[in-house]
């Protein structure tokens, strides 16, 4: 069995909620994220754990033992993390860390703020990379962390070509990688785009019909003809999307912290449930020092949390 404290937190705020578009929103995930996350604790627990119904849902027997549960181990994980960082508070060091552009300045910067507010004398410095970061930008650094991406979903053949990496491609044996989390990776558009509302909807389809994308990673350049522009200013996404019936690819936190609050845009996740997985990796050889565990067990905490405030 491999349960997650994640899929029980989530669970435990659905509870509250009585809603999953309530929820979601409160998590600051895609629904279809939290619906398969839910799913996928059903199945760890090959239990029914509720029932839906005209009012949203209600809690099977064992959906309230799983609460229950839920409460309880959440409140035993907070008291633990209050132990370990009572301990911890004499704990001193450096390190570095590269990541995206929109990670560092949407999450790892919030967090770092948290982080120093508990260890004071562990000093933390990010440094920004392009959208997609991989193990080839840690070496090219005198960073020991980095945080890569990488996209999947179990239906390929709806993906653009080069979309996708195999394992031997992504994982490399001399890095050690800790999965951080998992996100809906979909794509920016005006509500009144001919693709508002179209289902099914894939990748490849957009390719092939041409629409116009625009583009991160950070550099003011022409890509094609399809390719609109390549560009870090977000102003210039936001005026070219509600303008016309361009996409922007994004990760649904993403969307959340840049775009959400603009009135005619919206964001669609794919109808293959494409994901993107945020990787930490560093160099196996190198042992990890007491400050950089430390470091590392905090983020992973933080993003269990969904602290994307």
């Amino acid at each position: 069995m491999k349960l997650r404290l994640e899929q029980l937190f989530y669970f435990e705020v659905l509870a509250q909620e009585n809603s999953f578009n309530k929820a979601a929103a409160k998590l600051h995930i895609a629904q279809p994220s939290l619906t398969a996350n839910i799913k996928s604790l059903e199945n760890e627990l090959n239990k029914t754990l509720l029932i839906r119904n005209t009012r949203g849902f209600s809690l099977t027997e064992d959906g309230k033992k799983v609460l229950t549960f839920s409460k309880a181990v959440t409140s035993l994980y907070q008291t633990l993390q209050k132990d370990l960082n009572e301990s911890n508070q004499a704990a001193s060091g450096k390190l570095a860390i590269v990541a995206s552009k929109f990670f560092s300045e949407i999450i790892l910067e919030r967090f770092v703020v948290q982080f120093y507010d508990k260890f004071p004398e562990i000093k933390v410095s990010c440094f920004e990379n392009e959208f997609y970061t991989s193990p080839q930008h840690l070496s090219s650094t005198s960073c020991k962390f980095s945080v890569v991406t990488r996209l999947s979903t179990a239906q390929e053949k709806e993906c653009a070509p080069g979309m996708l990496v195999s394992d031997e491609d992504f994982f490399d044996e001399h890095y050690s990688y800790l999965p951080l989390f998992q996100d809906t990776f979909g794509f920016c558009l005006s509500k009144n785009s001919p693709l508002a509302n179209r289902t099914p909807i894939y990748p490849v389809t957009l390719i092939q019909e041409n629409y116009p994308l625009t583009s991160f990673p950070f550099q003011d350049c022409i890509i094609t003809e399809r390719f609109l522009f390549s560009s870090n200013n977000i102003q210039l996404h936001i005026d070219t999307l509600k303008k016309t019936n361009a996409y922007c690819n994004i990760p649904y936190y993403v969307y959340k912290h840049i775009f959400s609050q603009e009135e005619n845009l919206m964001f669609r996740s794919y109808s293959n449930n494409i994901s993107i997985t945020y990787y930490l990796i560093y160099p196996t050889e190198q042992v990890l020092t007491e400050a950089e565990q430390i470091f590392i067990n905090e983020l992973q905490c933080y993003l269990s949390q969904i602290a994307f405030k």
